[in-house]
């Protein structure tokens, strides 16, 4: 956890503005259908969602940008959010993360 941090690892960076670094804790890796619900996820909050890996930085709610990070298991990812909702889109999108991506169930 980085100095500053919470106790979930969440880091206040400015106004409406949060960091926290996770764990791929996923088996295979960010492959196709976490990334699909990670960004489906992504895409409910209102804010921006960047998500880093060393130099590579991608759109947290774009599928196909999120598997050029080819991330796998036990590699670190941070995730950035900027906006409204965006303590509320990091919690959940760690949580999601830190569980290994359980398969989400469509909204009805």
């Amino acid at each position: 956890m980085t100095a500053g941090a919470d106790e979930f690892g969440m880091e206040e960076l400015g106004p409406n503005n949060f960091r926290c670094e996770v764990a791929i804790a996923n088996d295979q890796g960010l492959h196709m259908r976490p990334a699909g619900d990670f960004a489906a996820l992504a895409l409910t909050f209102e804010c921006d969602i960047y998500v880093h890996k060393g130099n590579q930085h991608v759109d947290g709610k774009a599928p196909m940008d999120l598997l050029t990070l080819a991330a796998e298991f036990g590699e670190r990812l941070v995730l950035e959010a900027r906006g409204r909702d965006a303590k509320r889109a990091l919690a959940a999108l760690a949580g999601y993360t830190r569980a290994g991506f359980p398969e989400r169930k469509p909204a009805t």
